[in-house]
């Protein structure tokens, strides 16, 4: 209480004075520790909200590295797939080696492997494990557990691996696997599974809990496969957790009511959930810590404030509570500053993750065309690094500018092809899309621009329209009738050949969904179960049917279809030709018909049922009614008809009496008309004249059918016809001959008995030949045998003599030792050689000969080639002239040229230029072929050696061989009735001639 200075105080203050006086240090006291307790408790609770930010910054940091680190997860499994999807199938080298580089254990905490499982439906896994065995022998791949699903996903890739029963493991057979494998599927996005028991894991692994990642592989719209990783939690987040100083968060993860990861703590102080979206999952984070998180010395400030003065400690108080409210305000700001750089950190590492990750080139320049930064994928389209380009124009990345002029004018987004130009002034076709960034107010801040390198693309599809036109020019060209379909059968496309045939404008329309409208009525239900069986079974299809032509005919055709299948082993399309082989088919017939009418005619005609026997013979494939007049009885011809409907117009064969009356003795064939025919149910037929070479007419034969006339109905007719009169004309002399046959007996009788004794003169004579041939033959073998079995010793014996001399601490051989055993071995071998040429020799005269044409041609140049190897390193001249075909054994007169060949070849060798001359020429009505060389020769008085067996005119270590080879030589020309000569000594040279004769007859034109 104040009193104006000069006047004592009021008798009222002094007394309230003199009262408070004695009490006021306890007052004073009391207030001070009644204001440093509250001041202790202000403290505190500094303290605590102290740990409470600095708690749920720690939250927020945690938060931001999970994301980054779950996405930088993401985007591992997604480059996996990406590389898979640009390079195909990829092969366990390269998937192995792509991993590895991915380093995972250093870069993706928790993600301790990657690998690869195809999507196989159940009914083709046999046939998966089958291909993954031939293509991968090296892993046998055992598909394991049994599963009645309707796909299996083995593990086929697993890198690193470690557990060994991890590779071939289906996935899908497991519930909850199968579940997140259905999940990615159906969205073809990255999918988690629930908590399971990781399979690869090592075997001093304690925690083998996780989930395991699954993202799909798309390949033309359909998944056929996942790329899949297990991801280990407690690996994971034990590497961020822990921030809190030396008391680290507690963290407890839950997904759908799962417990993923860790345990609540009780009575946390500091508490906080939040939730995150990672693999299509929604996951529960709660992250507590306990009461010491985070405190530091200034825990101690409440007892500090106790032990202060009093009065310092109220004014402390004060200042303190000041500084309260400032620091409440400064850490709410600084919370709300922590939340807003964390947002923009996140998004930042968004973007660059999304901006670099991408495959095609990113560029973003300001408004004014300057570019501020490109991503990664600059380098491989432009050859540019992304600090190259930084500040310079957008422009200079463009090949178009009067385009990038017109896209300038013009607001975006725009979507283009355009020119670009490369790092050294190289240009490729780009597509670019084109978007302008704006602000939040709207205002552009610049352009970025997404550049993909459609050079390959743009060569593939014309390469693919390059390939199109060419398989459309074979189909085209081909004389064959070709037609695809669907995998249901229904036709998509006829080649112009089709049209030619059926009638019709151009070939690639679609006329008809099949062909079975255009196959004969009689064929037709055939063709449609065959095809349809074919179908269904996916198994090629074949079979011969008859097609109806433009002009109403039908012909013969083969038609054959293979299934086209996918990469799945699903049938895509079908592809098929038909083949006209009615000619062929008709031919054949023909054949046919002539050998049985030869068989039936062969036995003689004695009455109408034998006539008519040939008839329906005739009727049976050739002709749909044939009738015969015998020139004695013209008035009652035998008739015969394929079909009974045509027996109706049997009487109607009195229009066409006059025309055979006047075609009876002219001996020329007459045609009748469609109008002529019709009335007998027909539409072409043929009267042909049964005349002999004098000109007697024995009758006429009329052949109709129900087609329109053909050039060879007639061919095949006039033979008919001939055959017919020669067994007719048979008819007519076997009664003569009937009558002659009495007075052959008779002769016949004095002739039996002499062919007899010939007969038995020829047998005993054959033999004795037989008997020849037999001791021969057996003298032949005994030889190969008893002479074989000394040569097998002495060289068995040889070898082990030269062996137990290079044995260590042997005596060794002398070189003239050596030598013995190397003139024993060449002597036992030459021998061996001289023993095989001897049996094939006396092969030679008895092997069966078989008569067909043989192309010298053919026969010379296969000889020469064989020959190759003698001609290395030596000049070789072959002059080989046009040869004749001749009739003959072909591998005995293969043996012929080339022994002579052979002989040419091997006495040329001292010359330095060798040359073999190889023609033919007539003469004398004889076909000579003549092998003329400039070797060494030979004396011409001993050339009637030349051709005896074991004969040689040139010493062994000159020239190697048998002397075998010309007596070989000789023997076949005889058995093929010609001649074979040598000369020597020719006026034109040096050398020798060789000149094998065969008579002309024996050629073939």
């Amino acid at each position: 209480m104040n009193t104006p200075p000069g006047q004592p105080p009021r008798r009222g203050a002094r007394l309230l004075h003199l009262l408070l006086l004695p009490a006021a240090p306890v007052y004073v006291l009391t207030l001070v520790l009644l204001l440093t307790a509250v001041l202790a408790a202000v403290v505190a609770r500094l303290v605590h909200e102290q740990q409470q930010t600095r708690f749920e910054r720690e939250v927020v940091a945690y938060e931001r590295e999970l994301n980054q680190r779950l996405a930088s997860i993401s985007d591992a499994l997604n480059a996996t797939r990406s590389m898979w999807q640009a390079s195909g199938p990829v092969s366990r080298p390269t998937f192995e080696a792509f991993v590895a580089g991915l380093n995972l254990p250093q870069r993706y905490p928790g993600l301790s492997s990657v690998g690869y499982a195809p999507l196989v439906p159940a009914e083709q896994k046999d046939a998966f494990v089958r291909r993954q065995q031939a293509s991968d022998p090296a892993h046998p791949l055992q598909l394991h557990p049994a599963s009645i699903q309707p796909y299996v996903v083995p593990v086929v890739y697993i890198t690193p691996s470690v557990n060994a029963a991890t590779r071939g493991y289906d996935m899908y057979s497991e519930p909850v696997r199968r579940a997140a494998l259905e999940q990615a599927r159906i969205t073809r996005q990255l999918r988690a599974s629930g908590r399971v028991t990781l399979m690869n894991m090592a075997a001093g692994e304690q925690d083998r809990r996780g989930l395991l990642l699954y993202l799909p592989i798309v390949d033309r719209g359909t998944v056929s496969g996942y790329i899949y990783a297990p991801l280990q939690l407690t690996h994971l987040l034990p590497t961020i957790i822990g921030r809190g100083g030396t008391t680290p968060l507690s963290l407890h993860v839950q997904a759908n009511g799962q417990n993923l990861y860790g345990e609540p703590l009780p009575n946390a102080p500091f508490r906080l959930t939040d939730q995150l979206t990672f693999a299509g999952q929604v996951w529960d984070l709660t992250l507590s810590a306990p009461a010491g998180f985070g405190r530091d010395e200034a825990a101690n400030t409440p007892w500090l404030v106790l032990l202060a003065g009093f009065t310092v400690a109220l004014l402390a108080a004060m200042a303190n509570q000041s500084q309260v409210r400032a620091r409440q305000q400064a850490e709410e700001v600084n919370g709300r500053l922590v939340a807003s750089r964390a947002e923009l950190e996140r998004s930042r590492a968004e973007f660059e993750a999304v901006f670099r990750s991408m495959q095609d080139t990113a560029v973003f320049a300001d408004p004014s065309g300057q570019v501020l930064f490109a991503n990664d994928a600059l380098e491989r389209s432009f050859g540019l690094r992304p600090h190259e380009i930084r500040g310079a124009p957008l422009a200079g990345l463009h090949g178009d500018d009067a385009l990038l002029a017109q896209l300038d004018r013009q607001p975006g987004p725009h979507t283009v092809t355009t020119l670009f130009r490369r790092r050294g002034g190289q240009t490729f076709y780009g597509e670019m899309q084109r978007n302008p960034v704006l602000s939040e107010r709207g205002d552009l801040l610049g352009q970025l621009e997404v550049i993909r390198d459609i050079s390959e693309r743009r060569r593939s599809a014309q390469a693919l329209r390059d390939s199109e036109q060419r398989y459309r020019g074979v189909l085209e060209s081909m004389p064959q009738i070709v037609w695809l379909t669907d995998a249901q059968g229904v036709i998509t496309l006829l080649n112009q050949r089709w049209a030619d045939y059926v009638g019709g404008e151009g070939s690639g329309e679609q006329r008809t969904r099949s062909l079975a409208p255009y196959v004969h009525p009689a064929d037709r239900e055939r063709f449609q179960d065959t095809w349809r069986t074919a179908v269904q079974s996916e198994t090629p299809f074949e079979l011969e049917h008859r097609l109806r032509s433009a002009s109403g005919d039908y012909r013969t055709f083969v038609s054959r279809g293979l299934p086209v299948r996918g990469t799945q082993g699903r049938v895509l399309e079908w592809v098929g030709t038909s083949t006209d082989i009615d000619d062929q088919v008709y031919s054949e017939m023909a054949s046919r018909l002539l050998a049985d009418l030869g068989q039936a005619l062969s036995v003689r005609l004695t009455d109408e049922a034998d006539l008519r026997r040939v008839l329906t013979l005739l009727t049976s494939t050739y002709a749909d009614a044939a009738a015969l007049w015998l020139a004695e009885n013209m008035h009652e011809p035998v008739v015969q008809v394929r079909d009974a409907q045509l027996l109706e117009r049997v009487p109607a064969l009195s229009r066409i009496g006059p025309f055979v009356q006047q075609q009876l003795g002219t001996g020329t064939v007459q045609r009748f008309r469609r109008e002529q025919m019709e009335p007998l149910g027909l539409l072409s037929g043929l009267l042909l004249p049964l005349t002999l070479q004098g000109g007697d007419s024995l009758g006429v034969l009329a052949l109709g059918f129900q087609h329109a006339e053909r050039a060879r109905d007639l061919e095949v007719g006039q033979e008919l016809a001939s055959r017919l009169v020669t067994a007719l004309e048979n008819r007519r002399l076997y009664a003569s001959a009937e009558q002659a046959r009495a007075s052959v007996q008779e002769l016949n009788a004095t002739l039996e008995e002499r062919v007899r004794q010939r007969t038995d003169e020829l047998s005993s004579r054959s033999a004795e030949l037989g008997a020849a041939n037999r001791e021969l033959e057996a003298f032949s073998y005994s030889v190969s045998h008893d002479l074989r079995t000394p040569l097998r010793h002495i060289t068995g014996f040889a070898d082990l003599l030269r062996k137990e001399s290079e044995q260590p601490g042997g005596a060794g051989l002398s070189a003239k030792a050596q030598r013995y055993l190397n003139i024993i071995n060449e002597s036992a071998a030459r021998m061996n050689v001289l023993i095989d040429d001897l049996l094939e020799f006396s092969r030679t005269s008895r092997a069966e000969m078989r008569q067909v044409p043989v192309e010298l041609d053919s026969v010379v140049a296969m000889v020469v080639r064989e020959l190759a190897p003698d001609q290395q390193d030596r000049k070789v001249e072959w002059h080989i002239g046009p040869l004749p075909t001749v009739m003959g054994d072909p591998a005995l007169i293969r043996q012929v040229y080339s022994n002579l060949l052979s002989n040419a070849l091997k006495y040329t060798r001292p010359r330095e230029r060798a040359v073999i001359e190889v023609g033919a020429h007539t003469e004398s009505g004889e076909t000579i072929v003549s092998i003329r060389d400039n070797g060494v020769g030979f004396d011409p008085q001993y050339v009637d050696k030349l051709f005896g067996v074991f004969q040689r005119l040139h010493r062994a270590d000159e020239f190697e061989g048998t002397g075998i080879g010309l007596a070989n030589v000789r023997r076949i020309v005889a058995r093929h009735g010609g001649r074979v000569w040598a000369e020597s000594d020719l006026p034109d040279g040096p050398g020798a001639r060789f000149s094998v004769v065969l008579p002309l007859a024996q050629v073939m034109a």
